[in-house]
């Protein structure tokens, strides 16, 4: 709605369409404030059923999910409980990661150059195990301005065999990655 509304900017509708977001709003609401300024006065919430983005520059693809996100100007949150999750990754590994379900919480918060993702709590559980995952994201909108794009992805398993670990280390390695191991 709001890239067909115009209320967003080109560089940012671009973005928008490089994401390529589909799935289904099961329930929303939105709300601004009588006599609020647009774009400080708003909130919202939503109920999203098989939703997906495409990767793009460094920020995941993300298919099959499920969940309820409430916002305002300030923040956001999303509760996702999700069956056939896919994680995809394609500047870090070589194939999508696949999970039966996810259920877990995100928050979301941003400012004039970036979008940062933090909080991230997630139980993600596959045929074969279970993994406690933390996920944090700071992504800029302009590689010049703002914080640099940077990811943090942390997983803790109980009970695995230790086949499954190569689902989770990097295919592909940057430089200064591959120093770092």
């Amino acid at each position: 709605l709001a890239v067909a509304s115009s209320l967003m900017g080109d560089k940012a509708s671009a973005i928008v369409d490089a994401l390529a977001p589909k799935g289904t709003l099961s329930a929303a609401r939105a709300t601004i404030e009588p006599g609020a300024n647009l774009w400080e006065g708003w909130t919202f919430a939503a109920r999203a059923d098989d939703a997906s983005i495409s990767p793009f520059k460094g920020v995941p693809g993300l298919v099959g999910i499920d969940g309820w996100v409430v916002g305002s100007a300030s923040g956001a949150t999303a509760w996702i409980d999700t069956e056939q999750f896919t994680l995809d990754l394609p500047k870090v590994y070589g194939q999508a990661i696949n999970f039966d379900r996810v259920v877990g919480r995100l928050d979301a918060s941003w400012q004039a150059d970036a979008l940062f993702l933090k909080n991230g709590l997630l139980k993600a559980v596959a045929a074969d195990h279970s993994a406690n995952v933390q996920f944090a994201m700071d992504i800029p909108f302009k590689k010049s301005q703002g914080p640099e794009l940077s990811m943090a992805l942390t997983a803790g398993m109980k009970q695995a065999d230790v086949s499954v670990r190569h689902r989770y280390v990097p295919d592909i390695v940057n430089k200064r990655l591959f120093e770092w191991l």
